[in-house]
């Protein structure tokens, strides 16, 4: 997330929860402890915390807001089979990996 789309962010937090402007220390933490979060996802996470929470969010509460909004890896259920085209070598690599793990625990 760009620099000012948090400050973006921080700027609809004050105007929810504070009567007085932020902290510099407390606008760095949650700069922080954000900018690897979507823009779009945590902007709509903190929108739904404020529409639900008298109280101020925590970093943590945007983040699993956040993150719950993303789209996930598919179950194994859902992950497609190799072909048999696709299988060749795999046995062989498996039998190299146990080969190698043999080898490291000494059992060689």
């Amino acid at each position: 997330m760009k620099d000012s789309e948090i400050m973006k962010m921080m700027a609809i937090f004050q105007a929810a929860y504070w009567r007085r402007p932020l902290e510099e220390p407390t606008i760095t933490l949650y700069r922080e402890m954000l900018a690897d979060l979507p823009a779009a996802q945590a902007l709509t996470a903190l929108r739904d915390i404020i529409r639900e929470s008298k109280w101020a969010p925590t970093v943590a509460e945007i983040r699993e807001r956040t993150l719950a909004q993303m789209p996930r890896l598919p179950a194994p259920s859902h992950v497609p089979q190799l072909s048999p085209e696709q299988r060749i070598g795999v046995t062989e690599v498996r039998e190299a990996v146990a080969r190698m793990m043999a080898r490291w625990n000494g059992r060689s």
